[in-house]
């Protein structure tokens, strides 16, 4: 079985993690999962199946149903299919964005406390993680560290 690399990218809402996975992913030729648009296709999905979004028990079960499918492309510029029906434009809409910050922000802040306290494999960098205080930098600095980082690491991948 083959290594595949991979690269990722967290940090609060709104703070370019999404621009900067982007243009890492088409810099290095890589594609893109972007965790986030999971959110938003559930959004998607409550929306169409007329969801109260306030119903955690069927947003739930909308969530575990999906029908996904993504589309070729790097940096994330595949088409993302759900139910059969070609959504990328839906997804980018404020509309979808706010619907998805309301059906998940307080689970989202409860799982990740539970995920980082429990006892047993709790939810904590990985121990070749490397941490980029971006507080100071803007989006294209960030994105020239983490593809230096990436240089570094293909060619440590590339040497060993």
């Amino acid at each position: 079985m083959m290594d595949v690399p991979v690269i990722a990218i967290d940090g609060p809402s709104g703070s370019g993690k999404g621009t900067i996975a982007r243009r890492v992913a088409e810099a290095l030729g890589f594609h893109l999962l972007d965790s986030g648009a999971l959110y938003r296709l559930t959004a998607l999905a409550a929306e169409d199946a007329a969801i109260d979004p306030a119903d955690p028990i069927a947003l739930a079960h909308a969530a575990r149903e999906l029908d996904v499918a993504f589309g070729g492309g790097t940096g994330g510029n595949g088409s993302v299919w759900l139910n059969g029906e070609e959504v990328s434009a839906r997804l980018r809409t404020e509309e979808c964005g706010r619907l998805a910050s309301r059906i998940l922000a307080r689970d989202i802040a409860d799982r990740d406390r539970r995920d980082t306290e429990r006892s047993v494999a709790p939810l904590v960098p990985a121990d070749d993680a490397v941490v980029i205080d971006s507080t100071s930098m803007d989006i294209d600095e960030v994105t020239r560290e983490v593809l230096g980082l990436a240089a570094e690491r293909l060619a440590d991948i590339g040497a060993g």
